[in-house]
């Protein structure tokens, strides 16, 4: 199995953009089995895919060129050139259904008996693209946040009682001259008057 590189890295180098979605990669007249004249893939979002390939040779009448092209989808779909009316070309068509309905590159590689050519030509397909709003955005005024709530006032201390250590009365001592009556149990308050002095008489006073 012999493969192309050298030959791919000359198309890549040659790659031209058309008009209307197309892309095409001309080579210099090349005459080895592999060697493409040309390669033109006309695609765009949604459509066919047209391939229009020229060889570089001859192909032989019992030798199929094998065409297979892969999209970034998944999608893989062989193509096979078995036209003998066209020797040196071969022009299918891929029906849009068969490819991705969003935006999708993809590789075209073939094969030629023993001989495989990967990357033979790469392209890109892109549908559509983001809308541009027109005029100029308005937005709508945003308030400014609330100011951050002010230190909070402590509460007023409770008041402090002082504590009052409680008065004992005084006791008194009861009369010593009172006197309890053990008969009544009532203190008897008489009161003894004191004895008056003595009168001296005088000798010689009468009265």
């Amino acid at each position: 199995m012999v493969s192309r590189a050298p030959m791919i890295a000359g198309l890549t180098g040659a790659v031209l953009l058309l008009g209307g979605g197309a892309v095409a990669a001309v080579l210099p007249e090349p005459r080895s089995p592999g060697d493409l004249d040309s390669i033109n893939v006309n695609a765009s979002c949604g459509s066919d895919m047209h391939l229009d390939i020229g060889w570089g040779w001859e192909p032989a009448a019992d030798i199929p060129i094998i065409v297979t092209v892969t999209t970034s989808e998944g999608e893989v779909i062989q193509l096979v050139d078995d036209d003998l009316s066209d020797l040196r070309g071969f022009h299918p068509v891929i029906p849009a259904e068969q490819l991705p309905d969003t935006s999708y590159s993809y590789t075209v590689d073939f094969s030629y008996g023993d001989i495989v050519v990967t990357d033979a030509f790469t392209g890109e397909v892109r549908c559509g693209s983001e809308p541009i709003p027109s005029g100029t955005p308005t937005t709508e005024p945003t308030e400014p946040p609330p100011p951050p709530d002010p230190d909070p006032v402590p509460p007023d201390p409770e008041p402090i009682t002082p504590e009052v250590e409680p008065v004992t009365p005084e006791t008194t001592d009861p009369d010593p001259d009172a006197t309890t009556d053990p008969e009544v149990g009532v203190e008897d308050e008489t009161v003894v008057a004191p004895a008056a002095d003595a009168v001296v008489s005088d000798a010689g006073y009468t009265g």
